[in-house]
């Protein structure tokens, strides 16, 4: 059995595009032949829309490896300090930041008419019936961060490094706040030790994939990945914008070319 892990935003696709058919395609042929199909992002499940759960991938690595599910199994649930919560909450006040908190049902956002949580919408598709304005006593599992300039990110680098791993989305105003030391390539490993499989591969674009790629046998960076992933990895696919996974499990033999990957 072969394993693969498939990060969503600049992997599977590309912003404000749909999931290409042929990769659709792809991932029903690999589940066909008895290989697993795991999605690995550093989006939380609230985040990950529907057309992507409507696939019926093998398992989620989600919240950057806070939290994974393995068909209805729970197998990892992280959780973050309340101290740091609030830590969270008084930055974001103070510089008039929009503050994320996930757990894997709910968002909870400081401000929803703040027109930085609207650009954030726009940029990431997020579903309003899974936010919420009230933080309660929940498990949070992965924070972010929407802020107003790039040196923004600096200062949250600076607030939170000693606690947090702080991992900027490559192309926007936001940033991931990760509990120390879980990663992507933390809850890859897990599943990784739950499946055994013969060969693991992984697909991703961007930093928070670089851990992911230290534990896998075959690392494969799109095109449009940032350098330091391109670096690390086995071989660098096409572009997202060029149905990259699809062109790589083709010129590796790993789906069968049916109908040119068309869904019948």
């Amino acid at each position: 059995m072969k394993l693969f892990f498939m990060d969503i935003d600049g992997t599977m696709v590309s912003k404000g595009k749909k999931i290409d058919s042929k990769l659709i395609y792809a991932i029903k042929n690999l589940q066909s032949k008895g290989d697993k199909v795991i999605v690995a992002t550093g989006r939380h499940m609230p985040l990950i829309n529907k057309e992507i759960i409507d696939i019926g991938f093998d398992g989620f690595v989600a919240a950057n490896g806070a939290y994974i599910k393995i068909g209805n199994d729970e197998i990892f649930n992280a959780k973050f300090d309340k101290k740091l919560i609030e830590k969270i909450i008084d930055l974001t006040k103070k510089n008039n930041f929009i503050y994320y908190l996930e757990d894997k049902n709910i968002i909870y956002v400081n401000d929803q008419n703040h027109p930085i949580h609207t650009n954030f919408l726009a940029n990431w598709d997020i579903e309003s019936n899974f936010l919420e304005d009230d933080k309660k006593e929940k498990v949070i599992n992965i924070a972010m961060i929407a802020y107003n300039e790039p040196s923004d990110y600096e200062l949250i680098k600076t607030e939170f490094s000693e606690f947090l791993d702080v991992v900027s989305h490559h192309g926007y105003n936001s940033c991931d706040l990760n509990i120390k030391n879980i990663n992507k390539g933390i809850g890859v490993q897990k599943v990784i030790d739950y499946f055994k499989p013969e060969i693991s591969y992984a697909f991703g674009d961007g930093y928070n994939d670089l851990e992911m790629f230290n534990v896998v046998d075959k690392k494969i960076a799109m095109q449009n990945a940032v350098q330091e992933l391109k670096e690390i990895s086995s071989e660098i696919t096409d572009s997202v914008f060029d149905n990259g996974i699809y062109n790589y499990l083709l010129k590796e033999k790993l789906i069968d070319n049916k109908n040119n990957g068309i869904i019948k």
